[in-house]
């Protein structure tokens, strides 16, 4: 029985390692096309492709890198980009159950997003407006927001996203 678990425990760190190594390297690329970046516009991509490696569970990444694409962001003077910007901060500042702050970026980022070419935001958005309004027992609204954001997803027909939607609504 130790053997199993010394083998079990010798591979989960030579595998941990290993992803550890490839982040890594994956941060270190997106830094060079960052430090590279001349636009305001790529460096918002670059801080959230940033910000995606460090999603959910590196707390300090995830707060340096959504203030870098929100800092960025706030040079644009619209567009989707500004939205994704704005919305990441949304998403770092709900993780630290800072709803409040997290509920005001959101609706701010639905201001830049197209209902049209930016169904996938929209749904993201409303989705976490939905759960902030279930934190503060606003029933109707939050099933209004979910609503919303299950028909933008539908849209896209993304079934990963429509389940969150479904789980969202149920959970109202």
């Amino acid at each position: 029985m130790r053997i199993k678990l010394s083998l079990f425990i010798g591979a989960f760190c030579l595998l941990t390692g290993k992803f550890y190594a490839q982040d890594k390297h994956k941060t270190d690329s997106i830094n060079v096309l960052l430090n590279a970046a001349t636009e305001d516009t790529e460096r918002v991509k670059q801080s959230l492709a940033l910000f995606s490696t460090s999603f959910p569970f590196d707390k300090p990444g995830m707060n340096k890198y959504s203030l870098m694409a929100f800092g960025y962001s706030q040079n644009l003077s619209e567009g989707k980009w500004k939205g994704k910007g704005i919305l990441a901060r949304g998403q770092y500042l709900k993780e630290m159950e800072n709803y409040d702050s997290a509920q005001t970026c959101m609706i701010e980022a639905l201001k830049y997003f197209d209902p049209e070419k930016n169904k996938k935001e929209m749904g993201n958005a409303n989705s976490y407006l939905g759960y902030f309004q279930e934190k503060l027992n606003k029933w109707e609204k939050a099933i209004d927001y979910h609503r919303l954001a299950l028909k933008y997803r539908m849209e896209l027909q993304d079934a990963n996203a429509i389940s969150i939607s479904q789980i969202g609504r149920a959970h109202v």
